[in-house]
């Protein structure tokens, strides 16, 4: 399966996952300890593994992660699912834009996993 035929395939399992519109986010600094949370340990550990087929990007300024560091990752989960995860990735430079540009950034690409969602603040 070609690169965007298998991220269209993860988008759409992902999109069943969420069908009623729920998801918990997380933006989580690339140098934390994840050994607590296995599922976001794996993922991670498969993100990474991926980068040469996948060819992925940060979701602040576009650059491909063969050039650049991951800063943070921004994960995905549905409630309840303990196998499925989403995991986007902003790299070092732009995990210095200030909260609202980086906010911006993360709502506009989880609209691409649920169009209508509303994302609420849990401060």
């Amino acid at each position: 399966m070609s690169n965007r035929a298998q991220r269209r395939s993860d988008t759409r399992a992902f999109r069943h996952q969420v069908q009623h519109g729920h998801m918990v986010t997380h933006l989580v600094d690339a140098k934390a300890d994840l050994s607590a949370h296995p599922i976001l340990e794996r993922i991670v550990a498969a993100w990474r593994a991926a980068i040469p087929q996948r060819r992925p990007f940060c979701f602040g300024c576009r650059a491909n992660f063969a050039d650049v560091q991951p800063g943070a990752y921004l994960f995905a989960l549905p409630p309840g699912a303990a196998d499925i995860a989403s995991v986007s990735v902003l790299c070092v430079e732009c995990c210095d834009l200030p909260p609202e540009a980086i906010e911006r950034e993360a709502v506009s690409l989880l609209r691409q996993l649920i169009p209508n969602g509303r994302f609420l603040d849990r401060r």
